[in-house]
């Protein structure tokens, strides 16, 4: 409660003023001495104030405690450690909090923590919420990230064959915060043979267990082949082409041997992945020549339960909506399209029964 009431009155200059003026600051300072809940608690609400403007940013700065936040990271508590990085990467996702943290020194400091990490014992701990905060860096400004920092997207690269589920999780929604942009989907088309072998590695993922990580290489692969109309240029349909024809051999024939599977989780991750191609000529192409998709799209006894009607109709809205459906599937599968569409997610036909004369 006492940190929304401070967040509402760091809304405007002159509530900032007395936030971070005489006694109030005095006792923000007082209670973070009590415990490390507490003084995390207070980090946190710094860090929801700074998001509101950069001007928000300055008090916070000036206050001293941001300082005190960044100096955690130097500590010798790992566990401590774990939680200062957590709160930077919130930090960073606003471009002027980014801005600080890269005059502060911050992000060297945690690329040295990543560079030197394979002769840390207590890496484990950290590794994953430094990949995190990386990737919110990368997800704002792609090529400088990955110019400047490359231990960054060698980590995520070799961090995709790891042993631990928890590093191979991190870096599989790592890519997809960095690759969720057209900016960043360029920069990752830099990586070269790097990132070819990351696709493969994505197409390796989707298919082996556990389930709960080929969900998350799934809704990777949907952040990477989304794109919006408005971004739709030749160079970038052409490069989430080349994607789609690296992370499997026989890609159309991947997705749908996930999607065609009774286990709705998965089953609705694949029909994501359709749904984010689903407004791109080449995709739709490439869908209309897979045999038997255009017959599976329209029949709805396939599905059995709301997530994966809701998940389906998404599909076919997608498709609906794109002015190239007609002039690739045709004009027969477009009405049938148009007449799903219309009807909703949740239409069942009425069959009426007609009682014959004589019959019981």
């Amino acid at each position: 409660m006492a940190g929304k009431v401070i967040t509402r009155l760091g809304a405007c200059e002159s509530g900032l003023r007395v936030l971070f003026t005489g006694s109030l600051l005095e006792e923000l300072q007082r209670v973070m001495k009590e415990s490390d809940v507490i003084r995390y608690r207070v980090y946190e609400v710094l860090v929801n104030l700074q998001a509101i403007s950069p001007v928000a940013l300055h008090y916070c700065s000036d206050s001293g405690l941001l300082t005190q936040l960044t100096g955690e990271l130097s500590g010798a508590d790992v566990l401590v450690q774990v939680n200062c990085i957590d709160m930077l990467s919130s930090l960073a996702q606003s471009p002027h909090g980014l801005n600080w943290l890269v005059q502060q020194g911050v992000v060297g400091k945690l690329e040295s923590m990543l560079t030197a990490a394979d002769s840390d014992p207590m890496s484990s701990f950290y590794m994953p919420g430094a990949l995190k905060f990386f990737g919110t860096m990368a997800s704002l400004r792609p090529d400088e990230t990955m110019e400047h920092h490359g231990a960054f997207m060698k980590t995520v690269f070799e961090s995709l064959d790891s042993r631990d589920p928890t590093m191979v999780k991190v870096a599989v929604e790592t890519v997809g915060m960095v690759g969720s942009r057209p900016d960043g989907k360029m920069a990752l088309e830099k990586q070269g043979c790097a990132w070819a072998d990351c696709l493969k590695q994505f197409g390796r993922i989707i298919l082996n267990p556990p389930t709960e990580m080929r969900m998350y290489g799934l809704t990777t692969l949907a952040s990477l082949f989304s794109l919006q109309v408005t971004d739709h240029t030749e160079d970038q349909l052409s490069m989430l082409e080349g994607w789609f024809n690296t992370f499997s051999p026989k890609p159309m024939d991947t997705l749908m041997s996930i999607v065609q599977q009774p286990f709705k989780n998965l089953h609705c991750a694949g029909l994501a992945v359709l749904q984010a191609l689903a407004n791109q000529p080449w995709a739709q192409r490439a869908m209309a020549y897979f045999p038997g998709f255009v017959e599976y799209l329209v029949d709805r006894s396939t599905e059995k339960d709301k997530m994966g009607k809701e998940a389906r109709y998404e599909v076919i809205k997608a498709l609906v909506e794109s002015s190239t459906t007609l002039e690739t599937f045709g004009s027969p599968f477009y009405l049938k399209l148009k007449e799903y569409y219309r009807q909703g997610p949740f239409y069942v036909r009425v069959q009426a029964e007609v009682a014959m004369e004589g019959s019981n």
